[in-house]
This record gives structure tokens, sequence and C-alpha cells, in this order.
């Protein structure tokens, strides 16, 4: 997972009892699936840091406060992405550290990380029963020495950049729509596991993956995919399989591929072809799979 202008750089992680002697600029925000609104604000963080000659710092939490299920990332995926970001320190606070009041919350920013200057998405809310949101920071402002910069909404035509209008696009199967709010594809990170041979007895072989529970899933339907470790594309099926009375699966027929993926699979949506469909027999099914894989191909071709 590469992100657009962000080399690898040493980033120290951080607890809530660790401490700072060095002054930092520091952003605050949930991070999850680091979307373009997410990079301008570590952008203009690590930009006023080399100015100002202070450290970086990214606020977060380890694990998403609010959500168990249909995440954009996975713990994993979010440090990753944290470290892709050329930051110089990250903050990772735990569950358990959403008892800490806002007010006492500012206080630990104040002393124990030398907070000079707090960047903040205009929706953030931070602190015990979310009561911590930038006007809260405004009128407590006189008790504490940093600078707040509260970033506006950053839209893509007429849709507000954020981690819900994302989650919720991709639950519809909108994914090919969330790319220029993302700044990449979406994508998920599946363990091969062994499935019914279903598409390799219609013709059709197809690697069945399982995903971490929390990870959103999109839409089930029929999609176009990209495969980056394979330098391949595919044609993924996403759900029950009514023709044969079979459960919901994730499976993935690469194109022009006959060799081995390794244990786990990453996989980019392109774009949703069609809904889930009963087939009278599995002749039936078959003619529609090639059907799939001809406008795959085309949404490919296209999308290059």
């Amino acid at each position: 997972m590469v992100f657009p202008n962000f080399k690898r750089h040493t980033m120290k992680l951080l607890r809530i009892s660790d401490k700072l002697e060095e002054e930092t600029c520091a952003c605050i925000g949930s991070f999850d699936g680091m979307h373009i609104g997410h990079r301008a604000i570590i952008e203009d963080v690590k930009c006023y840091a080399k100015l100002k000659g202070l450290k970086s710092l990214i606020i977060t939490f380890r694990e998403h406060p609010r959500l168990e299920k249909n995440l954009l990332f996975t713990p994993e995926e979010k440090l990753e992405a944290l470290r892709e970001t050329g930051i110089d320190y990250v903050l990772l606070l735990e569950r358990e550290d959403m008892e800490i009041t806002a007010l006492e919350f500012l206080n630990i920013l104040k002393n124990g990380f030398k907070v000079n200057r707090l960047v903040m998405g205009f929706n953030h809310r931070f602190g015990k029963n979310r009561e911590g949101d930038p006007y809260f920071i405004l009128s407590h402002l006189s008790e504490f020495p940093f600078e707040l910069v509260i970033f506006p909404p950053i839209k893509v035509g007429d849709i507000v950049v954020s981690s819900t209008n994302i989650r919720n696009m991709l639950l519809e199967g909108r994914v090919d729509e969330v790319i220029p709010l993302l700044g990449r594809r979406y994508s998920i990170v599946g363990r091969k596991v062994k499935g019914a041979g279903l598409g390799k007895n219609l013709g059709f072989p197809t690697v069945n993956l399982e995903v971490e529970g929390g990870k959103l899933i999109p839409k089930d339907g029929v999609y176009a995919v990209f495969l980056p470790d394979l330098g391949k594309y595919g044609v993924m099926h996403i759900g029950n399989r009514p023709t044969f009375s079979l459960d919901k699966s994730l499976e993935v027929h690469i194109l022009d591929f006959d060799g081995d993926i390794g244990d786990t699979l990453r996989v980019e949506f392109v774009k949703r072809i069609r809904d889930v469909m009963r087939f009278k027999n599995g002749k039936e099914l078959k003619e529609r799979i090639l059907k799939d894989i001809e406008v795959a191909k085309r949404v490919i071709s296209s999308a290059l």
C-alpha cells in the first residue's frame, strides 16, 4: 500500500503516557482510509513543522473508537499508511483512552507532547462522550498556548470527502466513485481459503478469499478488479451463489494467469459490473461469466 507523495520515513510510535521534549505541530483524527482530506491535513502539518523547526505528530486511535465493522482500514493497514506519511511521531490512543475528558486531553497535549499548533478536521470530535470539537477548543484557547487550525470540508463534485461518505458509497457498490475521494482504488487483503471448486468445474478457476472481520466489503455483486501484487486484472464475485444454493463467498477469477498467488491476495476494486443473479443451470451461468469477463476487460481498458 503506497500512497502518492509519501516517502517511507522513520516514524516513532508513542503512547498517552509518553512525553516529548521537542515542540510539535500536531493533527488529530481517525484517519480511517487515509482519504485526500486526511492527506491534506497531514501535508499541512509536515510543511508547517519543517518551516518552523518543529516535530510533526499525528494523534489517532489504534482501533476505530466507534466502529467494529465496515472499517476502511484494519489496524495493520492503518499503521502501514501512517508509516508512509513521513511524519515524525504518531500518538496511538487505545480504547481505554476514550475515558479521558476533552479538557484533560488538551492538557496532555500541552504538557506531555508540547503541541505548538493543532490541526483538525471541521467535524472531528474527541474526549469522553466525544465532547471535544473545534468549538470546545476555541472556548478554552486562553488556557492553552497552541494555535488551532480547523480544516474546512473538501468536496469532490457535490460530495464531501469523509470516511463516512466513502463507507456508505462502498456499501452501495459505488467503488469507482470513491477513487477520487480516496486518491486511489479501495482495496482489501484476503487470505486464500479452500472453496467449493465451482469456478474450476465451470472452466473459470477462482481464488477464494477470507477477509478480516472488521474490514468493509463492498456491496454484493460482480466487480472488475486489479491485483497489484500480480500486476493482473480479474473478475470478483461477492455474495451468495444462488444457482447452486451456496453461501456467501469472495471469489476472484484472475485473467490470463496460471500461477501461484501465495497465502494472501490484495484486491483493488475498479468498477461494479452487476448484481448477484440466479441462473437456471451451470451452462447459463458459464455464458454469463464469459459476458462478465468481456465487460471487465472493457472497464479495465477504459480505466488504464
